[in-house]
């Protein structure tokens, strides 16, 4: 077997990690736009490792995005990992030394595959408890099968303003339209790990975010701040919609996001709304709607108690690009 090492990724290795992400990862290659997504973020304070052979070729990669989160009350710099694969020839021989490797640096991982889920409970990682894939069905399900068979690739309707009950949400591309509480974090303690929400992360990763269309509503509400972004995705050839990242202060928000992405569903003439989330109050809120769910591995290196809160949706890392 030949020598190989594993270093941080760094600009001069870019182009080389573009072409292994396109061979390795084929479901990405409709949009080169995610793989340069990838490739800034993992330039980011903590950056990707590569496996490089004797060749100079990569034969593996771990990726990672940079964020912040408070946990137990503290702020700290954390990150999410992701994209982990080294080419079956050299797993027997660097596997383990990969995993060494990523896991020399505490984070947090969203969706894992069989073998990585063996390989994160052999080293007692944190799983948490109650994330799942959602699958809600629309009242208009039944156009699906038309849909599909006529190959109509439904766009959102654009809409500008929605009011559910009391509350109205407007459709916005600036961050200054957005009640932001608590420096990004909008559980202020109430949940033991709460991932920063702030101006930047809404502008780096949906405004400014060239991967998909993203549609993001907020309230302008003192007392019960909120927003929502959706986009448009296919489930099983059919048009279909992602909510993809949502926040509240006051759990009444929770049922209230949910119908309002349902009615953009609905105008949009989409039978199924996706998302990932691990969240107690929008799981209460779907009791009144038709759906089911998966089991969704949320895992992390830190030290975490048993009944540790949290909030997390598929926005924190790469679960939701894909959907």
């Amino acid at each position: 077997m030949e020598t190989c090492k594993i270093i941080d990724y760094n600009e001069q290795w870019r182009e080389r990690l573009r072409l292994y992400m396109l061979k390795t990862f084929p479901m990405f290659s409709h949009t080169n736009d995610y793989i340069e997504y990838c490739l800034n973020r993992s330039l980011g304070r903590v950056p990707g490792i590569i496996v490089i052979n004797s060749k100079g070729n990569i034969v593996g990669c771990h990726l990672y995005y940079c964020t912040k989160a408070l946990v137990y009350g503290r702020v700290i710099d954390t990150q999410w990992g992701y994209d982990t694969y080294l080419d079956k020839e050299y797993r027997a021989e660097y596997g383990f030394e990969l995993t060494l490797a990523s896991h020399s640096k505490k984070g947090f991982g969203l969706g894992l595959t069989e073998v990585n889920r063996k390989i994160e409970k052999k080293l007692k990682q944190h799983f948490f408890e109650g994330v799942f894939n959602y699958y809600v069905v629309t009242s208009k399900a039944w156009k699906a099968p038309f849909q599909k068979l006529f190959n109509l690739s439904k766009e959102l309707k654009q809409v500008e303003s929605l009011k559910i009950g009391k509350h109205i949400f407007f459709r916005t591309d600036n961050t200054t339209d957005i009640n932001i509480p608590h420096g990004g974090f909008w559980f202020n303690g109430t949940r033991d790990v709460d991932f920063i929400r702030d101006s930047q992360f809404l502008k780096e990763r949906f405004i400014n975010n060239k991967v998909h269309n993203y549609f993001l509503f907020a309230n302008k509400s003192k007392e019960f701040p909120a927003y929502f972004v959706v986009r448009k995705t296919t489930y099983r050839g059919c048009p279909a919609m992602v909510l993809s990242d949502y926040r509240y202060t006051n759990e009444l928000m929770a049922p209230i996001i949910l119908r309002a992405a349902k009615k953009i569903a609905l105008k949009s003439n989409i039978g199924v709304l996706l998302f990932v989330c691990g969240d107690g109050n929008m799981e209460d809120a779907l009791k009144h709607s038709i759906y089911y769910k998966t089991p969704f591995d949320f895992v992390t290196g830190l030290k975490m108690h048993p009944d540790t809160t949290f909030i997390v949706t598929g926005a924190d890392s790469d679960a939701e690009f894909l959907k």
